[in-house]
């Protein structure tokens, strides 16, 4: 459950500070 949302959250945060 927390690796799931780990792993995409990661992304999402990502991807919010290269914008």
């Amino acid at each position: 459950m927390g690796m799931s949302k780990n792993k995409t959250n990661n992304h999402c945060q990502r991807n919010i500070v290269k914008i």
